[in-house]
This record gives C-alpha cells, structure tokens and sequence, in this order.
C-alpha cells in the first residue's frame, strides 16, 4: 500500500469511512465518523483507496493555538485511533503516514495509534519524533462465569461477597446528568487540573449519540431508590469498553463497583467478547484492573515538533511555571508565614 493521500475533511466520504472502520480487525469506536466529528470537529484523514473503497484509514484531529498553529493531537475522550486496514499492511506504511503527518503540521502531541498498529512500529520515526507506550488492560470472556471468577483476586472476590450482602441492584439508567453531577462531586477533585465543562459536555453528547445509535449504555447500581455508582459503557465489535464509571462515597463503602463488575462480567461470560478497562493511568488503577485477571495489552502515541524556535522558548517558559505553580500546591509549607 503506497498511495496512502491526506485528504480534508470536506473530501472525505463518511460512508467508506465507516465501512472500513467497522470491518477492518483493528477498527475501534473512537475512529467512527460521528465519535470524531464529535470530539474533533473539522477532523481530516489519511486514506488508501482500491477499487472505490476506502482499504485503510487514519483519523487526523488537529486544532488550533492562538488561531494560527496547527496542531495533531489526541482529543478527549479518545483512546486509540491510529492506522486502521482491511487487510494486513507491510511495516513501512506506518512510517509513509507518519511522514504525511510531517508535511501537514509542525507539531503532534500524544496521538494514540492502536494495538495493532504497535506490532507495525520501525524502530524510530526518524528525527524529532518520539514512541510513548501505554498500556490497555483487557480480559477475555470467552471461559464460564467460574473460571473468571476464580481468577479475580483474593480481595476482589472478597469486596464482590461483601457486596452481595448489601441488597445492591443493577439498573440501566439513561441519567446521564446524574452520572456527570457525581463525578464532579467525588472524581474531578482528585484529577490534577479538575475536568473541564467542556469535557463533560462532550461526555454528554458522546452518550446521547452513542445511545441513539445503539453504541452505548449507562448502568446503576442502586441503594434502595439511591443511585450510588455509574458506569458508561461502549459496545463496539466484539469489545465491551468501560468508558467511565463514578462511585459516591457510599457507593465505594459498599462496594458498588466491585458489584457492577461482578454483574456484568457474569452476564457477559461465555461469549466471544473481550471487556476493555483501557488505558491505566496510575498503578493504582492498574492494580484494579488486574485484580479482575485483566492483562495489559501495549499501543502507543506519536510526538513530533518542529516548531520554530520563538515557540519553543514560549512552551518551555509555559511548561516550567505550571511545574512549579504545581509543585508549590503540593507543598504544605508553600506561602506560610
């Protein structure tokens, strides 16, 4: 595959795009058309074209800083998108579309690729491009309820009895705002730098879509008449992803996530489906995923800057007082008198 063409995003023909996306073995719910269109309007794209369809694509979300520098970076809500094929590609077409990205802009920021795409890595990208690896934590569903179970760990199994004794129910809820109002309330304050409104209005419009679609789905587990956890879910291909989940301070007391999981993952078992916790951002939570026999399966992101060397400068000057305004914050002595 040569002929790999940058194309904009008033050229591209969503229908192939699609098609492609959704037969190709590595194609995820983050490259659909709509998903993009939501978190990165304007988006462009890679294509090879064979006889009038699209054989491979790449999603290019790029954006704007100060209105004049185009940039290529990972959008929110997103995991993986990368390079995605119908059929399989030789290990320099990773490379011809990395150097597509070179001509169009000077900087790429953190641009995932996928999992696949990590079995087709050159051993470097050339000068001024850099590999972050990343780790996505699945579990294959495939055995009976038993064999999962048995292999969650001695904890885990301990949290989900103890959760069993609390008189929880697991409910499919459409309370999109209520999800948004408890993660606000009991998770934004632990992510460093808070979640924007903008963030959660994008949630928001993911889910709306994703339901009507029939994509997505929110579940509850309730206390009594009590909704004390949520847990948005995607179900694309054979994948069940677990987008965003949120537990009150209740909820963690009795285990509510610890019961949802157990609840779905019962359901679930026995078919041909692969439940995806995604991307781990801290051991912590690497911990959590392992706990349920999940395993990390790598992909990777693309960095590259070009940028002039006044901007540069700017970012570096930028960069050092955000360290150190948040080193300050995390110093208990910092302004005292």
């Amino acid at each position: 595959m040569t002929n790999y063409r940058y194309i904009k995003h008033s050229e591209i023909d969503f229908e192939k795009w699609d098609d492609c996306v959704n037969v190709a073995p590595n194609g995820n719910i983050y490259s659909r058309s709509w998903y993009l269109n939501i978190v990165s309007p304007g988006w462009d794209g890679i294509v090879y074209v064979a006889e009038g369809k699209y054989e491979s694509v790449m999603a290019v979300p790029h954006f704007r800083k100060f209105g004049l520098i185009k940039y290529i970076t990972e959008p929110p809500h997103v995991n993986q998108l990368g390079l995605i094929h119908r059929k399989a590609i030789t290990f320099d077409c990773l490379t011809k579309v990395v150097n597509i990205l070179k001509t169009k802009v000077n900087q790429i920021t953190n641009l995932p690729l996928n999992e696949v795409n990590e079995m087709q890595l050159p051993q470097n990208f050339g000068d001024k491009t850099s590999v972050t690896r990343h780790d996505s934590y699945q579990l294959s569903l495939g055995g009976s309820y038993e064999m999962l179970f048995n292999n969650f760990s001695a904890d885990r199994r301990k949290n989900i009895r103890k959760s069993l004794e609390e008189h929880l129910s697991l409910v499919v809820s459409e309370d999109i705002d209520g999800l948004i109002r408890m993660h606000k309330r009991f998770t934004a304050p632990k992510i460093y730098g808070g979640v924007s409104d903008h963030q959660y209005k994008l949630l928001k419009k993911l889910y709306l879509t994703s339901r009507e679609k029939r994509y997505g789905e929110i579940l509850a587990v309730m206390s009594g008449s009590n909704a004390i956890g949520y847990c948005l879910f995607y179900y694309f291909k054979n994948r069940i992803i677990k987008f965003c989940n949120v537990s009150s301070d209740e909820g963690r007391t009795l285990n509510a996530d610890s019961f949802l999981m157990d609840r779905v993952l019962r359901d679930w078992s026995g078919h041909d489906k692969i439940f995806d916790f995604e991307r781990a951002s801290t051991p912590g939570v690497n911990h959590y995923k392992e706990s349920f026999g999940a395993k990390a399966i790598s992909y990777s992101s693309l960095t590259y800057s070009n940028l002039p060397f006044v901007i540069k400068l700017v970012k570096q000057i930028r960069y050092a007082l955000i360290v150190g305004r948040k080193k300050n914050s995390t110093n208990p002595e910092a302004g005292a008198s």
